[in-house]
């Protein structure tokens, strides 16, 4: 289950432009992420990592 808060600013001026404009910023780099994320898994890209114990080549997900 996800838990969202809202909540309510009251305020006029410029402390509005300004949670307006850091909201924007942080929403678009969630998109960005959540875009790397998914094309990522089509990709299904992976990274070979040596295993210095067994000597084998592990498979790493890159996200």
């Amino acid at each position: 289950m996800i838990i969202t808060y809202f909540y309510r600013i009251k305020d006029s001026g410029r402390a509005n432009r300004v949670l307006s404009k850091m909201s924007r910023s942080v929403n678009m780099v969630w998109n960005f992420c959540k875009l790397t994320q998914k094309e990522a898994l089509k990709n299904k890209s992976v990274k070979l990592i040596d295993d210095k114990k067994s000597g084998e080549k592990l498979q790493s997900h890159i996200f």
